[in-house]
Parts: C-alpha cells; structure tokens; sequence
C-alpha cells in the first residue's frame, strides 16, 4: 500500500506555552488513529541512537541497536513472516489434494521470499532517510550557534548607535513637531475633505467593476446552462426514443414466450398421455407373460395325457415342442410376442380344458385315436393363434419406437424453448437498466432547470443592481466637479505651505528610515532566533510521542495477526471438510451409475419374468441416491452460509483505519493554519504605513483560513450526502427489481394498454374499462391491483421529495460560500482607503 511506505505525520502542534507535563501527557494519549508504518520504527529507533541518555527510560519494545528497526523486530520478522503464512503448509494432509498442497507450498515460499525482499529494501530506503535527517539536524545546530554569535555582535552595535541616535533625534524632533503642529492644523480641515471626497470615488468605481464582472459571470454561466440543456434534450429524445422501441420489443417477446408456453404445456399433456399408455402396454405385456406361461404349463400336460393314447402323437408333438423351443430359444423377442398375443386365448384354453375334462368324465369308454385327434386340431389352432400374436407384437414395438422418438423431439423442443426464455429474459434485464438511466437523467434534467432558473434570477437581481450604480455614478460625477472646484483652490493654498512642510518631512522621515531599518533587523533576528528554539522542541516532543505510538501499533498490530491466524484456520478447516464432502458425493455418485449400468446391462439380456424385480430394486436405489444427493447440498448450503457471514468483520477494520487516516490529515491543516496565525500577530510594527499592509495580510490570512475550514466541512457534508445518495439508488434499484415490468412504463406505455384492451379481455384491459372484460376478475382482486400501484407512486413522491430537498440545501449552501467569499473583499477594499 502506499499509505504504508509514507512516513507518518504527527497530528497534534502544541502551543509554545504548554509545559514538558502536558507533553508527556499527550503523547500517552493519542488522539489520532493512524496505521502504524516502518518508518516510524527508523525514525524512532535512530532518534534513541543519537539523543542523550535522559530519554532512554521511556523506550518501550524497541532498543536502539546497529539495524535501524531495533533488534527484536529485526530478529524475529522472518519469524513472524513465516507464523503469519505458515498455517498454509498443513492445508492437505489427504492423498487425493496431493497437487493442491503441492501448488500451495509453492505459492507460500512465493510469498515468504517476497517479505523478507520488501523489508530489506525497506530497512535500506529508511537507514537513508534517517542518515539524512541527522545530517539536516547538525547543520541547524551549527546555523543555530552562528546566528547567536551574529546576534549578539549586532545587539552591542545596535546600542551604541541607539544611544547616538536619539540625542539628536530628539533635539531634532521638538523643533519639527512645534513647525509640524502649525501646518498641520491648517492642512486637517482641508485635506479631509478632499480625502472624503476621493474616497467616495474609488468606492463607487470598485462597486461597478465588481457589478461589471458579475453580470459577464453571469452570462456566461446562462450560456453554458442553456447549452447543456440543449443538450441533454437531444440525448432525452434519444434516450426516449430507444427505451419505447425496446418496450415495444419486449411487448412482442413477452406475446411469443406466452405461445411458447401455451405450446409447453399441451407437448406435456401429450407426453403424459403417451407415458400412462406405455405404463399400460407394459402392465398388459406382463400379464400376457404370466398367461403364456399358464398355456404352457397347459399345453405340457395335454402333451402327457396324448402320449398314452398313441405312439404317433407322442412323436408328432414332441417335435412340434422342440422345435417351438428352438424358436424361443433363438429369437427372445419372439417369448415377448407369444407372451402378448396368448392374452386373448387364455380364456377360451381354460374354458376349453374344462370341457375336456367333463367329456372325459363322461365318455370314459372312447377310444384314444379320438383323443389324439382332438390334440392335433388344437395344436394347429393354438399355431395359428401364435402366428397372430406375432405380428400384434412387432405392430406394437413399432408403435414404442415410434413413441420413444416422439419423445426425444419433444425433449429437444422443450430444451430450445428453455434456452430462448432465458434469452427473453436477459434482454428484459438489459431494457430495465436502461429505464433506470433514463430515470437518472430525468432526474438531472430537473437539477439543471432548477439551476438555470436560479441563474436567472441572480442576472435579473444583478441588473437591477447596476441600474442602481450608474445612477449613484451619475450623481458622483456631479460631485466630482464640484469638488474640483474646491480643490483647485486648495492647491493654491496648499502649495505654498508643502514646500515648508516638504523640508520638514525629508528630515523626519530620514530619521524614520534610519530608526526603523534597525528595528526590523533586531525584531528579525529575535524571529528568527524563536522560531528555531520552537522546532527544536517540537522535533524533540514529536520523537518522543512517535515512539510511544509505535510500540502501541505494534502490540495492537500483533493482537490482529493472531486473530486473523485463528480465522484462517477456521476457514481452511471448513475447506477441508467442503473437500472431503464432495469426494465422498463424487463416490457415491459414481458407484450408483456404475450400479445403474449393470442394471441396464442386466435389464436387456435377462427374461421379461426377471426385469420386472430387477426394477422395482433401481427404483429403491434412486430414492436413496436422491436422499445422498440432498444431504450434501443442505451441507454445502450451511458451510457457504457460515464462510460468507466471516467476511464483513474484516471489511469494517479495514475502514476504521481509512476514516482515522483522514481525520489525522484534517486536524493537521487545522494546527498549521493556527500557528501561521500566532507567528503573524507577533509580526506586527505599530505607527509605519508597511505594518498596515501587514496588518492586512494577516487579516486576509486569517478569513482563508476559516474559509478553508468552512469548505472542508462542507466537502465532508457533501460526501456524507453523496454516500445517503448511494445507498438511497441502491434501495430504488432493489425496489425497481423486485416490481414488475409493467409499472415502470410511460405513458405511451398506457395509451397502448387501453388500445390492446379494446380488442383483448385480460385483467388489466378491465382495470383501464369501466365495465369487466375478464371473467376470472373480482372486486377484491381489482383492489389489491390498485393498492399496490398507488404503494409503488407514493414511494416514488416521497423519493423525488427527499431528493429536492437535500439538492435545495447544497444550492443554498453554495450561494451563502459566495456571497462570504464576495464579502470580505470588499471589506478589505473599504478599510484599505479609510487607512490611506
């Protein structure tokens, strides 16, 4: 930083008056709170080197060893350097931020060799800078010695010449002042008139140049006004222009996101739809599955019951078996389709079973070529009835492709119509930070007005002003001829009893001159002389209270490297906690699409009979999943939490220190401005015409300085307004995002609704009717609309009124500043002519 490298500067200027108590007692107690810096440890600790031994009792931390920082500071700040980055060396102890920890080594050696370079250079900027102010400090010493030897040669001279002086000064001055008394009675009474007179004049004069100067002001500050408001009137049409087309767009883009979603939801409904007769198809695809295997089982025992009538059967149904169980074999999808076409005739095979089983009950005695009969007829229709089955099935896994692609396209739309309300809704954002600016400069354009009216007024007060003057000036005309007149009888007189007057005045003011010369010269040296004796014990008393305060910024420097210590490892505990979290979620994640993948490897090489349970176990692993997945977002919710409420604790002793730094620097104006002021009032020579210029001068000075003040303290009210003013935007700008669009429009805006309204029925269109368009709308809720519009222009009035008022305040404050600066001018002007 670069505050840090400047030395620092001691606040406080204590009167030549004050005792070595009151010294000691205010360097204890500090009234500035300023960062503490290197500097002021070298100038502390070589200012010990080079003092007497009286002071070396009141050193505290540091002693004044061969380094200019002292050695315990200079020993132990490789030390404190390394405890202050040595917690980063033990941030990753896990074997999986192996490259992280390697990475922060790194940076931390980086950092460490950095210090220690940054002191080094600055012990060796600073043993210079110290060696110089020794040197300054001798050379003084030795100028003090020669100016004493020189100022007592000159004090026993002075007297002689003193004593000879005023012998015959003052036999000089009774004859002078008995001539003197005589002419100047007769020139008094004369004179002042003429003086009187003049006087006048200059005054009358001064006033007009003023009123001259004021009106040109004037009309160049109204020129400059109205350019500017030319000005801003073209960039508000153009402004105004853009910020309707940009609504007019918005308008359209809102129109085609509420088709989008129109379109949105009849895809979803359609999916829905398409999903529930999937989930039936499938349920019915089990079902057949469950029934195919009944016939089966049917089918195997009818097969048994044919072989013990007829060893022909027998062989024609167990090639028939075999060769259906080839088929199966080969082609698993064909299970699939027997599975969903035996449905149908599941019923008439059980009805059918029973039949036979009355007829067997009934016709014991008939033979088994008629059983085996009826066995072959009902082969070939359950065949013919596979062979139906069949083609159902492939129909039907046409018909789930077909779904699944319809599905994709849909997905596909849905994510384009996501991306493009993201769009919509990005240049929405941009349209209302471009209604904020307009806002601004509306709000600038009034300032302006307001500023060009006041200029006006100020003109016409102005004019009228110097109306007035060169009335007043007309009638001194006629006074100055008048007085010329009076005058020229006056020289007439007066020249005869100048040139009396005139050999008097030359030997008095010889004498004067002489007498006043080495007045001067003896007040000079005693200057001089003082102003010396006082730096020295400032310098002295400002050492000392600099040590003091940098063995106090030491300790408390010290107290918040350990805080900041304890609040790193926190942090860097909460990290490491962070990390471990997201590896074992990364894990977890992992091992589940693993297990996801086996599933579905399983799911399309196992029987349909062994899919339906393999399913029902994803869908328990995908709640527990889900439940992992937010146990760890809750986790990294709360630790984010905790890391963002730790930052504003360092945020605020950072300004602390940034607000104490600039009331230091207020106060040392203060004090400089106080002691010019006490050095000018001893400066003062009474009787001579120069100590009236002086007198002046000082008087000048003095109402700077309390102009200066008065400045700094408004330069400081108009920061803490502009701040008010900051946080007063940031509260509209909050406000103004959280409403909606719609109530941040012109009045275009409006003439636009009620022509939509005309042609549409939405609730809005009823608000601006008198009679309700939309059914949906109430009482009630036409209410709630209103009140939250009249809530949204109230705050507004009560925003525009505040702002006038603080902006009506800086423009008085600023007219007030003027006509105080205009003011004492024209007092010193005044009282320069009452002296002459």
């Amino acid at each position: 930083m670069a505050e840090d490298n400047e030395p620092s500067v001691s606040c406080t200027s204590l009167d030549t008056k004050t005792t070595d108590e009151e010294t000691n007692q205010l360097s204890f107690h500090p009234t500035s709170n300023q960062p503490l810096t290197f500097d002021d440890v070298c100038l502390a600790s070589k200012e010990r080197s080079s003092t007497p031994s009286s002071h070396s009792d009141q050193e505290v931390g540091l002693s004044g060893s061969s380094t200019p920082l002292g050695t315990p500071f200079h020993a132990s700040s490789e030390s404190l350097i390394k405890d202050l980055l040595g917690y980063r060396v033990a941030i990753d102890d896990d074997d999986d931020d192996a490259l992280t920890s390697a990475g922060s080594r790194s940076t931390h050696n980086e950092i460490t060799n950095g210090f220690l370079l940054d002191l080094k250079t600055i012990e060796a900027n600073y043993e210079a800078k110290v060696t110089a102010v020794v040197e300054e400090k001798n050379d003084l010493e030795k100028q003090l010695i020669e100016l004493k030897e020189k100022f007592n040669h000159q004090e026993e001279e002075f007297k002689k010449t003193v004593e000879d002086i005023k012998l015959t000064f003052n036999s000089r001055l009774e004859k002078c002042t008995k001539e003197r008394d005589l002419s100047r009675k007769d020139l008094e009474s004369m004179v002042v008139k003429y003086a009187k007179s003049e006087r006048d004049v200059i005054v009358y004069k001064k006033a007009k140049d003023e009123a001259e100067k004021k009106l040109r002001d004037a009309v160049k500050e109204k020129e400059s006004l109205v350019n500017k408001v030319k000005s801003l009137t073209c960039d508000k049409n153009s402004l105004v222009k853009s910020v309707d087309a940009k609504l007019s767009e918005n308008i359209l883009l809102q129109k085609e996101i509420e088709k989008l979603r129109d379109e949105l939801k009849d895809r979803d409904q359609k999916w829905k739809q398409t999903q529930s007769k999937l989930a039936f198809e499938i349920s019915d695809h089990h079902e057949t599955c469950k029934k195919l295997g009944n016939a089966l089982a049917l089918i195997e025992s009818l097969q048994n019951k044919a072989e013990l009538s007829a060893d022909t059967g027998l062989i024609n149904d167990r090639s028939r078996s075999s060769s259906r169980n080839e088929m199966v074999g080969e082609n698993p999808n064909v299970n699939d389709s027997i599975s969903t076409a035996v449905l149908p005739s599941l019923s008439n095979i059980t009805t059918s079973q029973e039949n036979d089983e009355v007829k067997e009950s009934s016709n014991e005695p008939k033979s088994d070529l008629e059983k085996t009969n009826e066995s072959k007829v009902e082969h070939k229709v359950l065949k013919n009835k596979c062979i139906s089955l069949e083609s159902e099935n492939h129909a039907l896994t046409r018909k789930i492709q077909a779904l699944e692609r319809e599905r994709l396209d849909h997905e596909e739309v849905v994510s384009k119509l996501k991306e493009s309300l993201n769009k919509l809704n990005g240049e929405v954002l941009e349209c209302n930070l471009k209604l904020k600016d307009m806002e601004e400069l509306k709000i600038n354009l009034q300032h302006q007005k307001e500023m060009v009216e006041s200029a006006k007024t100020e003109l016409s007060r102005i004019t009228e002003l110097n109306l007035e003057l060169t009335t007043e000036m007309e009638s001194c005309r006629h006074k100055e001829g008048e007085l010329l007149e009076f005058t020229e009888r006056l020289t007439a007189k007066s020249v005869l009893l100048q040139a009396e007057h005139n050999t008097l005045e030359e030997k008095y003011s010889e004498l004067l001159e002489e007498f006043n010369s080495i007045k001067k010269r003896l007040q000079e040296l005693e200057k001089e002389n003082t102003v010396l004796t006082e730096t020295l014990a400032k310098e002295r008393d400002d050492h000392e209270k600099e040590i003091k305060l940098m063995a106090r910024k030491v300790a408390e420097k010290m107290e918040l490297i350990t805080k900041y210590k304890t609040r790193v490892e926190e942090i860097e505990n909460e990290n490491k906690v962070m990390k471990k979290r997201h590896l074992n979620s990364i894990r977890e994640l992992n091992k589940e699409l693993l297990i996801m993948k086996k599933h579905m490897e399983t799911c399309e090489n196992e029987q349909s009979t062994s899919t339906h349970k393999k399913e029902n176990g994803n869908h328990n692993s995908d709640t527990v999943s889900n439940s992992s997945r937010s146990s760890t977002s809750s986790n990294d919710a709360s630790t984010s939490k905790g890391n963002t409420l730790n930052v504003p604790n360092i945020s605020n002793s950072d300004m602390k220190s940034v607000s104490s730094a600039n009331g230091s620097t207020s106060s040392i104006s203060v004090n400089d401005d106080s002691l010019t002021n006490k050095t000018g009032e001893t400066d003062l020579i009474p009787h001579v015409d120069k100590t009236m210029l002086i007198n002046k001068i000082f008087r000048l000075q003095k109402t700077i300085a309390k102009k200066q003040e008065k400045i700094d303290y408004l330069e400081e009210h108009n920061h803490q307004l502009l701040s008010e003013m900051k946080k007063k935007t940031k509260l509209i700008q909050y406000y103004i995002l959280r409403e909606e669009s719609g109530a941040l429009t012109t009045n275009r805006m409006d003439e636009n609704k009620k022509q939509l309204a005309k042609h549409g029925s939405t609730v809005m269109s009823s608000l601006f009717k008198s009679y309700p368009t939309d059914s949906a709308i109430t009482l009630n809720l036409s209410l709630e609309i209103n009140k939250r519009l009249q809530a949204v222009l109230e705050d507004t009035i009560l925003k525009n009124i505040t702002l006038k008022e603080n902006l009506n305040t800086l423009g008085e404050e600023i007219a007030r500043l003027m006509q105080q600066r205009n003011s004492p001018d024209r007092g010193a002007s005044s009282k320069a002519v009452t002296v002459d």
